[in-house]
């Protein structure tokens, strides 16, 4: 069986590395060049534009089945080629995670715990509708958006004289969700195959510093019953929207109920669904080291139709993935290899993954690295620590 990756980005490159390791045949696909996977899996991967349909068909005609490691990509070539029933997860999975409001949508309608939200007809409704809503919110690209992208925190009617130029004449491409006062941040990543079995990970509890990842901490600091109720509606999610490979459930964890009483309760928290990604996920990295077979393992199973065992930490220690971005390599004055010699004397780090992106930009996910500690906090410490002093290192 061949398995093709659509994206040669870093969630590429480490899904195909775990394929790699068990000996499966797969092939990349990916617009950049010079993308991660192109570096260092030149022989498996097809540099092509996604809107380029010989490449695309010549693509899907050698692979068995396809997974992608984005969920912002174009669906109409799929259709247009008739391979759309050769994704994993399935195209209908694909197409309501890339609309906030298609995904939202399904949060309602299957009764699951969200925000509340509205979606707008046009960006021009938006005085009218949030003054109906009411005020705060935030406003929310309905596509497109990641890493904070196309999101704006509405708190007064005077705020909204202060936005830029938002698009008009698009139906549905704006949505206002409601301000959750956000205690903590899990989420909890689930494995679905074809033959029936259903598994999910250890719950990881993540911290975000501009609206992008910063660090997960796995096992999370969350009491047994809530964990466990996490657990279970993620799942129950993933089985609603009969996904088949991974699926990434982000919940908001708060100690109100919000205003219009669409979050759950379990013990003293509230919780709500903030989104899903139908794919391997960056706060699943610390699995490669914190459980006895990864997210991309998990993942490469599924497609490969081997059997899914319940995922289990490898030891009692606690696991903290820190997120490198492009600062680090800046603040060394790099934009080459990252000096990295200060692992020699931190054996708490069990792993430092550089993706090998050729451009480094402020905010830019480069790499990232997993450390351990007797306890989250330790681990936290840590990470804190080891980034600063990786960062202060200098090249040369």
């Amino acid at each position: 069986m061949s398995v093709g990756i659509l994206g040669g980005g870093q969630l590429g490159l480490m899904l195909a590395e775990s394929l790699q390791a068990m000996g499966e045949s797969f092939e990349l696909y990916d617009p950049d060049p010079v993308a991660p996977a192109a570096q260092r899996l030149p022989d498996h991967t097809t540099t092509a534009r996604w809107d380029k349909l010989t490449a695309l068909r010549a693509f899907f005609d050698r692979c068995d089945v396809v997974t992608y490691e984005s969920e912002n990509v174009l669906t109409a070539p799929f259709f247009a080629l008739q391979v759309a029933d050769r994704l994993l997860p399935s195209i209908h999975v694909l197409e309501t995670v890339q609309d906030r409001i298609r995904e939202k949508t399904f949060l309602s309608r299957q009764g699951l715990p969200h925000a509340s939200f509205r979606a707008l007809n046009d960006i021009s409704d938006l005085p009218s509708v949030a003054k109906e809503f009411g005020y705060p919110f935030i406003l929310k690209s309905a596509r497109g958006g990641y890493d904070g992208k196309g999101q704006y925190r509405i708190n007064t009617e005077e705020d909204l004289m202060h936005l830029p130029p938002l698009q008009e004449g698009a139906a549905g491409w704006w949505v206002i969700e409601e301000v959750v006062e956000i205690a903590l941040e899990v989420s909890c990543i689930v494995a679905r195959s074809q033959n029936g079995d259903e598994v999910t990970f250890p719950l990881f509890e993540n911290e975000h510093r501009n609206h992008i990842l910063d660090f997960t901490v796995t096992p999370a600091r969350v009491e047994a019953p809530l964990a466990e109720k996490l657990r279970e509606v993620a799942l129950e999610a993933a089985r609603k929207m009969n996904t088949i490979g991974v699926l990434t459930v982000e919940f908001f964890l708060s100690r109100s109920g919000g205003k219009y009483g669409s979050m759950a309760r379990s013990g003293d928290w509230f919780f709500a669904l903030n989104e899903f990604a139908p794919r391997p996920h960056n706060s699943g990295h610390v699995t490669r080291n914190s459980c006895n077979y990864s997210q991309f393992d998990a993942l490469a199973k599924v497609l490969t139709g081997q059997s899914l065992a319940p995922p289990e930490l490898v030891q009692p220690d606690c696991f903290c993935m820190g997120q490198l971005l492009g600062e680090v390599w800046l603040a060394q004055g790099t934009e080459g290899t990252l000096n990295t010699s200060i692992l020699e004397t931190t054996p708490s780090v069990v792993e430092l993954y550089d993706y090998g992106k050729r451009v480094v930009r402020p905010k830019r996910k480069m790499g990232h690295f997993i450390i351990k500690g007797p306890d989250p906090e330790a681990a936290l410490t840590s990470a804190r620590a080891f980034r600063s002093a990786l960062r202060d290192q200098k090249n040369g």
